[in-house]
């Protein structure tokens, strides 16, 4: 019996030289269809705030990483219909950590009967199309939090009142310490169709201690920007690994890529204590 496991593990070695000693590298060439820019869109309306847009294109995966702005397109935004053009103006939101291309001085109205349409042509003969609408405020039905006995840190609950009917309302919901310049610390989606009791908890994880100013913001927002922002956050934690499928950003921006769409945030304040 141990002559036979001799012989097999002597097999088993000569298997293995004999393969390493083999070159499996090979050259493969792979013919890549050239890539077509297509015009990237990102445009949120807020309610007494000026219209902000940014307006780029998409890039190969080979091309140089520098922004690929166009500042040279025609935007109209039209609010029932009455037109407001959209001149190159560029802003930079320090809020939420972005820049844009062409925005407005003068804010827009709180209406949540406006539908909005964005019509964009620029100069190379491409047209993008998307359409939106400000739906009614979110209403915050309360927040809390609640310390581990491990350490100071606590977690934050923040529970939104949803409309009689169940299914067909989503929200974002971010937060932040201290202060909201520089993006939120946390963001999280919740879909209502997943408690039927007419309230949607959101649960933080611990990242809060006492003393600290918890500002929440919630905002009621589309299906379309819903999607978006799901299918954003598959892609990013998709990034980088072969082994998985490619996760396609979702878009309602007809003859594009990007989110158009309008919110009205609701924000509260409290101090951990």
């Amino acid at each position: 019996m141990l002559l036979k496991r001799a012989f097999g593990v002597a097999a088993l070695l000569l298997l293995l030289l004999a393969s390493s000693s083999c070159n499996f590298d090979k050259d493969i060439t792979i013919e890549l269809p050239p890539h077509v820019s297509n015009l990237a869109v990102e445009c949120y309306l807020e309610p007494n705030q000026p219209p902000k847009l940014l307006l780029t294109e998409t890039r190969s995966y080979f091309d140089s990483p520098e922004q690929p702005f166009i500042n040279n397109a025609t935007i109209r935004l039209y609010a029932n219909g009455q037109l407001t053009p959209l001149p190159f103006a560029p802003v930079l939101d320090t809020s939420n950590k972005k820049v844009f291309n062409y925005s407005l001085l003068s804010p827009l109205s709180s209406d949540t009967n406006i539908q909005y349409r964005l019509e964009i042509d620029d100069t190379a003969g491409r047209k993008a199309v998307a359409m939106a609408q400000m739906l009614p405020a979110a209403v915050i039905d309360s927040v809390y939090w609640r310390f581990r006995d491990a350490d100071s840190m606590a977690y934050i609950v923040t529970v939104i009142k949803a409309p009689q009917k169940v299914g067909g309302s989503y929200y974002r919901v971010l937060l932040n310490r201290n202060k909201t310049t520089g993006g939120a610390i946390r963001d999280y989606l919740a879909d209502d169709a997943l408690y039927p009791n007419g309230k949607v908890p959101v649960v933080s994880d611990y990242r809060y201690k006492r003393g600290d100013t918890l500002i929440v913001r919630v905002l009621h927002i589309e299906r379309s920007y819903y999607d978006f922002l799901q299918s954003a956050k598959s892609a990013s934690q998709l990034a980088g690994n072969p082994f998985a499928q490619p996760a396609p950003v979702r878009t309602n921006i007809r003859g594009g890529f990007g989110i158009f769409t309008a919110f009205i945030p609701t924000e509260r304040r409290y101090i951990i204590r």
